[in-house]
């Protein structure tokens, strides 16, 4: 049997694998938040662009996060907030409302396991988080960040909340949405549009913490 986990740890270029072990016993929340807060400390020094910055957050509800410090900050939400610069879209359904190649950074937390991965129709079938996936990519400036924060497999908080439709592992962003040489990114099969190139993924707490760079083909 092809050991898929062994040729990928092994690849050269701009690959990284990313270890399945994860320890159960959780840190506390102080401890969680000191977690993100040095993993987005860290690939922030490492961004490149020179600032202002910008950066928009997806499904932010009234306030956009702002986790790398941006000078503009926006937020895409199903709710409309235009005192603090939140814009209303459906992201399952609906394509990012900012211009391509605009964004320093796009950020989601706590998002993407609420964006279905398959919605069927009698002519066929879409897939929302591929969809979203591309649209990220397209917003992003050349070699922009994104940064996504979810709960992942195997902790229970992936399922416990019934709106939760799209579990993520650790190779989810890696395999399908990054390049790798066997042939990556993955999801082009189900219609991505674009590269990105995994700068980095960690656990804190239950919650999976992966930052990716737009890549340009």
């Amino acid at each position: 049997m092809l050991d898929i986990s062994n040729l990928l740890r092994n690849l050269g270029g701009n690959y990284r694998f990313v270890h399945h072990a994860h320890r159960w016993a959780e840190p506390g929340l102080r401890q969680q938040n000191r977690i993100i807060e040095r993993f987005v400390s860290k690939h922030r020094a490492g961004y490149p662009a020179q600032r202002p910055w910008s950066s928009l957050d997806l499904g932010c509800g009234s306030e956009p996060a702002n986790p790398f410090a941006a000078e503009a900050i926006a937020g895409v939400d199903i709710r409309e907030d235009v005192q603090n610069n939140v814009v209303r879209a459906d992201l399952a359904f609906d394509a990012i409302p900012f211009a391509s190649d605009s964004q320093d950074f796009v950020t989601a937390h706590d998002f993407v396991e609420h964006v279905p991965r398959v919605i069927p129709f009698q002519a066929g079938s879409r897939f929302p988080f591929v969809e979203l996936m591309s649209e990220i990519h397209r917003v992003l400036k050349p070699g922009g960040y994104f940064y996504s924060r979810t709960p992942a497999f195997p902790h229970p908080d992936v399922f416990q909340d019934p709106t939760h439709v799209n579990i993520i592992t650790v190779n989810t962003f890696p395999y399908y949405f990054c390049w790798h040489g066997l042939g990556g990114p993955w999801a082009r099969m189900y219609g991505f549009k674009g590269r990105f190139e995994l700068m980095g993924q960690r656990w804190s707490g239950p919650r999976l913490l992966t930052v990716m760079k737009k890549m340009v083909s």
